[in-house]
């Protein structure tokens, strides 16, 4: 899928207090749980997948880290 495909999902998470739109969501968070990933590297497969979709200025990519993995064990709960 390209990154600029008409088709991709958004979803809104909270990113150091601002809401950031995330593309793809659903499709990162479904690449990571279907790898079985350790939790220690979770995070940082998170930030680089989202990376792949998203701009992601790297004076941030700490509270991008800590806001996807929130979100992240949020998706794992759900399912």
């Amino acid at each position: 899928m390209k990154c600029c495909s008409p088709d991709k999902k958004i979803k809104q998470i909270m990113v150091g207090g601002v809401a950031v739109g995330i593309a793809n969501f659903d499709k990162i968070m479904e690449e990571v749980r279907r790898r079985n990933i350790d939790d220690e590297r979770v995070a940082d497969e998170l930030l680089r997948l989202t990376k792949i979709y998203n701009y992601v200025p790297q004076s941030a990519e700490e509270e991008y880290k800590d806001a996807l993995l929130r979100v992240w064990r949020k998706y794992v709960e759900d399912r």
